[in-house]
């Protein structure tokens, strides 16, 4: 059996309501060469069955059922069995809002000798329809480099911080895995990814849809004082990674977005 084109990961936790418009805008893909990895992280809400359903509907679905652990622990553990030549990874309760979300974040790689591919992401409240975007028959794309793309686009024009939204070459993930036991996982791992990159192809697409829930971690971002300290944590880290590379204009940068994170946090509590 050949190995598929893409390795999708989906990593699931109690998310009943909004799996299946998930699962169904990944089945509808136009670009049909993936794998599904849905890592069930302990879900007792139904969400563990509607995955075995999808499994025994579409063959190029696999289901890995774990104990609770963690976000991190679900996406190593897609990583550790993913066998595509690329990588891309969905929220469990985001869609993809276009069906070629994945053949133009492949082009867009492809044709421009890219190691990774972004586009843009838009945020629907919860409970709100999902428009379904369409895509420019040329879209425009602009390549950058990995530090390049931190450096332009650090508050997150293209949700630099964001695992979602991209497509990775899998050697980029060569001795990467997620933090255990902390959130903000993407944080704490992006530039680790971004800064191996010569070549990044920025789609100006909007082709993921963020679901904005309440009870998500992006939701609570910053007002939760047993999230914050992990938040602080990655950015720490991300300011050590880039001392390591003794790069110094990264290294103020990070810790720019140090302050103005820790500042945002201290206008909201007041």
């Amino acid at each position: 059996m050949n190995n598929p084109l893409i390795s999708i990961i989906v990593p699931v936790y109690q998310v009943l309501p909004y799996l299946p418009a998930c699962l169904d805008s990944i089945i509808s893909q136009t670009l049909t060469d993936w794998e599904m990895l849905l890592v069930d992280d302990g879900s007792i809400d139904g969400s563990a069955n509607t995955c075995d359903e999808y499994e025994r509907k579409d063959s190029r679905i696999r289901v890995f059922h774990q104990k609770n652990s963690g976000l991190s622990v679900a996406r190593n553990t897609a990583l550790n069995h993913a066998s595509g030549f690329f990588y891309t990874f969905v929220d469990s309760d985001d869609v993809l809002s276009s069906p070629d979300y994945l053949l133009v974040l492949y082009k867009a790689l492809l044709e421009n000798n890219a190691q990774m591919s972004v586009c843009r992401h838009f945020t629907f409240t919860d409970g709100a329809s999902i428009p379904v975007e369409s895509v420019s028959e040329n879209p425009n794309v602009t390549i950058c480099s990995g530090r390049d793309f931190y450096k332009n686009n650090r508050f997150d024009e293209f949700h630099y911080s964001s695992a979602h939204a991209k497509l990775y070459k899998k050697e980029l993930f060569e001795g990467i895995h997620y933090p255990v036991g902390r959130v903000y996982e993407d944080v704490a791992t992006q530039h680790r990814i971004s800064f191996q990159c010569e070549r990044v192809a920025c789609v100006d697409e909007s082709l993921y849809a963020y679901r904005q829930r309440k009870t998500s971690i992006r939701g609570s971002i910053l007002g939760d004082e047993t999230a914050t300290p992990d938040y602080v944590y990655a950015l720490h880290d991300r300011i050590k990674y880039f001392s390591e590379l003794k790069d110094p204009e990264m290294v103020h940068l990070a810790e720019q977005n140090l302050l103005q994170i820790l500042n945002y946090r201290k206008e909201n509590l007041k």
